[in-house]
C-alpha cells in the first residue's frame, strides 16, 4: 500500500493577479518515510474552476438583499469557507485573499458558534428554497453559526473547520490554530487522510481555549495557564466531527510521517482502516497510526467537487 508516489487531488487552489494556479500535494515514499510536498502548476483545464465552482453556489443579489433586508425579523446571511479556512459572504466574487473576512473578533465569535444545521434551521432553508424555488437549499447550508436572531449559514469547499497553522504549547505539544485565534490541542492519535481526496483531517475535540485570553503565550505569565476549555457546538457525542488540515501544514506534518504496515498488527490494518502510515511524535518517538476517514465524515453534495480534480488511487 502507498508504494508509489500519488497526487493528493483538491489540497488547495490558489489565484495569482495573472492566472490560476492550482497546487497539489504529494506523498512520495522515500524508504520507510512518506514526505508531502507541494508544487504549483497552471493547467487551463482548471484555469476558471474555482470561481466556476462559487459562481454555480451564487443565489441572484435579490435572493441576498430579501434575506437581511430591514424589518425583516428573520434574517439569513450565506457564507462560503475555502479550503484554506478563508470565509466570504457567499455574493462575493472573486473570492480570493483581498475579499476575505479578516476581522479577527469577529472570526473568532463565527467560529465559536459554529455548528450542524438542525430541523429548525433547516426548515427554515426548506421554506426559503420553496418560496426562491431553489429545490436542495436545505442541503447546500450544512452548518450554521447563530448570531442572536440571525442566522448565518455556511456553505464549506470542505469542511466548516480548517486548521491553518499550528503553535507549540509552553510545556510542550501543539495547538492547532483555526479561525483567527481559537484553538485546539494536536494529538497525532487524531490524524486520518481522504481515500478519496487524500487531504488530511484532524478530529476536533470537544472543547477549545481562547486563544487571546488567559495564556501564559498571551499575557506573559509564566507558570499558570488559566484558559477556560469552551465547547465548540459543532461537536456533539453522537456525531464524530472533523477539520481539514490546510495543505501548507500537511506539508510541515509529513516530517513525521512514516510507513506504518511493518509495525502494525494485522488486525488494526483491516478492523481499523488503517492508511498504512503513521505519525512519529517528534517529542516522544512514539507512532501514531493514521486512520481513514471515515465514509460518513466526507463531504457532501454540498462541497467542492472533487471528481474534478486529479485522481488519486489508494489501491
Amino acid at each position: 500500500m502507498l508504494d508509489r508516489t500519488m497526487a493528493l487531488r483538491g489540497a488547495a487552489l490558489l489565484r495569482t493577479p495573472m492566472n490560476f494556479v492550482r497546487e497539489i500535494v504529494l506523498i512520495s515514499k522515500v524508504g520507510q518515510r512518506f514526505v508531502i510536498s507541494q508544487r504549483s502548476f497552471s493547467d487551463d483545464r482548471h484555469s476558471n474552476y474555482i470561481d466556476d465552482w462559487h459562481a454555480a453556489t451564487m443565489k441572484p443579489m435579490q435572493f441576498y438583499e430579501s434575506q437581511s433586508a430591514p424589518g425583516r425579523k428573520q434574517k439569513n446571511y450565506f457564507y462560503s469557507i475555502d479550503l484554506q479556512g478563508r470565509v466570504f459572504l457567499e455574493d462575493v466574487l472573486p473570492k480570493n485573499i483581498a475579499t476575505s473576512l479578516k476581522n479577527e473578533k469577529f472570526l473568532d465569535f463565527f467560529f465559536r458558534r459554529m455548528k450542524r444545521a438542525g430541523m429548525k434551521e433547516r426548515a427554515i432553508l426548506e421554506d426559503i428554497g420553496h418560496e426562491w424555488g431553489f429545490s436542495s437549499l436545505a442541503d447546500d447550508y450544512p452548518f450554521v453559526s447563530p448570531c442572536g436572531a440571525e442566522l448565518n449559514f455556511v456553505r464549506p469547499a470542505d469542511t466548516a473547520i480548517v486548521f491553518h497553522s499550528m503553535n507549540d504549547k509552553p510545556y510542550g505539544g501543539w495547538d492547532l490554530i483555526f479561525g483567527s485565534t481559537l484553538s485546539q490541542p494536536f494529538s497525532p492519535k487524531s490524524l486520518f487522510i481522504s481515500k478519496h481526496t487524500g487531504r488530511i483531517y484532524h478530529e476536533i475535540s470537544a472543547e477549545i481555549d481562547e486563544g487571546r485570553e488567559g495564556s501564559t503565550l498571551n499575557n506573559g505569565v509564566s507558570g499558570v495557564l488559566n484558559v477556560k476549555p469552551k465547547l465548540i457546538p459543532l461537536h456533539t457525542i453522537s456525531r464524530r466531527e472533523f477539520g481539514l488540515i490546510k495543505s501548507s501544514l500537511a506539508v510541515s506534518l509529513s516530517e513525521d510521517i512514516i510507513d506504518g504496515n511493518e509495525e502494525q498488527p494485522a488486525s488494526l490494518l483491516t478492523e481499523k482502516q488503517h492508511s498504512g502510515m503513521d505519525f512519529a511524535c517528534p517529542e516522544t518517538g512514539n507512532r501514531y497510526a493514521i486512520f481513514w476517514l471515515p465514509e460518513e465524515a466526507e463531504a457532501g453534495s454540498w462541497a467542492l467537487p472533487h471528481d474534478e480534480v486529479q485522481d488519486v488511487s489508494f489501491e
